[in-house]
């Protein structure tokens, strides 16, 4: 059964409650089935503590710890992976994306701590050294189906976050940043707490600024689901996956193979965007053209591309990865050479910080403007 939502409330506000996400019937076994997957990561979590820790490692001392099923489902109890395919969830995101092509950027779980730790702090899910200024991000899904879903699903009644609706659609107000300058810490004016009744979800788009308002004992369990797009129309900046691919060797086949298909929109990307960089390497400027329409097909809004494109390309400088690995040092230094303009106008000249971002020191890097520069202009900067 398709769910309808209202894709165009997503656009304009950021995110959308889904009532009973969960339906009544599957709330009570998949209660059951995520106490008995957070058991094993708990044993996770002692076997794997970091020297000084205590015995129980991430579960005794985390703010909020997180239970990642792919690290303990197996072919006998992937119930939270079936749910993670649902139409309430999966089968949402892909109409939000106006794609099948869809995969988990992560499959969680929220867990209440073991003493009070207070509130987090208000933040976009953005880091501009690493993901780019915000206005790459609403200039294209403003222009282009969103790329990217994130999800707050309550097991128990949860009214632990809070939102800004519409802040996804531009900069902090002077009012916010005179706000959180003072404190990150507390409510805002303009903010919304989020009352989720057990079962209930929230799909919202991650540059929102939004806040987890008090981590305390009282019994939590949320699940925290993310799903990415392939070639709906942009790129996003999420582009790895927070899961490992091998537990598709332990979960039945119906899994196995959906999971196994994400794997392969992952590596089909990575080949796009290595022949993106060749073509840039070479200065092959029909090539390169023919790439980015092919991650980026939305005629608006492709030099938000071209920002997550100079992140990967710094990264294949450095790091090893499915994509540095097809590249060797001297290409990977070739190819941000090509990106080095580009990435001096995404900077200002002395660092500075704005409140309410991931980002919390001061940073050359543009928090808000992308620069005035086009695909022809970026092409002629080579």
């Amino acid at each position: 059964m398709i769910v309808p939502v209202d894709i165009l409330k997503l656009l304009d506000q950021g995110y959308l409650i889904i009532d009973q996400c969960v339906p009544p019937a599957q709330l009570e076994p998949l209660r059951a089935h995520c106490e008995q997957m957070l058991e094993r990561h708990k044993k996770w979590w002692a076997d794997n503590r970091k020297p000084g820790e205590p015995a129980g490692g991430e579960w005794e001392m985390g703010v909020q710890p997180r239970v990642l099923f792919d690290r303990v489902v197996d072919r006998q109890v992937h119930e939270v992976i079936d749910f993670f395919f649902h139409e309430n969830t999966y089968g949402i995101s892909s109409q939000i994306m106006q794609t099948d092509n869809v995969a988990p950027s992560q499959i969680a779980m929220f867990c209440n701590p073991r003493r009070d730790h207070g509130p987090a702090d208000w933040h976009r899910d953005i880091r501009p050294p690493a993901h780019g200024p915000v206005e790459a991000y609403y200039t294209d899904f403003l222009n282009n189906p969103p790329n990217y879903t994130q999800w707050n699903i309550a097991l128990y009644d949860d009214d632990v976050f809070q939102l800004v609706p519409g802040s996804h659609r531009r900069f902090n107000t002077e009012s916010e940043n005179r706000q959180l300058s003072i404190s990150e810490y507390h409510p805002l004016d303009s903010g919304i707490q989020i009352q989720l009744q057990a079962g209930d979800g929230i799909v919202y788009l991650t540059p929102l600024l939004h806040w987890g308002s008090n981590y305390s004992t009282k019994l939590r369990r949320t699940l925290q689901f993310a799903y990415r797009a392939f070639y709906n129309g942009s790129l996003t900046g999420a582009h790895g996956f927070s899961w490992d691919t091998k537990v598709t060797d332990v979960l039945p086949e119906h899994l196995a193979s959906r999971l196994r298909f994400c794997v392969e929109l992952r590596d089909r990307e990575y080949d796009d965007v290595e022949s993106i960089f060749r073509a840039m390497i070479a200065k092959d400027e029909q090539a390169f053209r023919r790439g980015l329409n092919a991650l980026h097909s939305g005629e608006v809004g492709r030099m938000s591309c071209v920002v997550q494109l100079s992140k990967m390309a710094g990264h294949v400088r450095y790091v090893r990865g499915p994509l540095g690995s097809r590249f060797t040092a001297e290409e990977g230094e070739k190819l941000w050479q090509r990106f080095e303009p580009f990435d001096r106008l995404l900077q200002v000249d002395e660092p500075y910080l704005i409140p309410g971002f991931q980002h919390k020191a001061p940073t050359t890097y543009n928090f808000n403007e992308m620069p005035d520069m086009d695909v022809d202009e970026f092409i002629a900067s080579w």
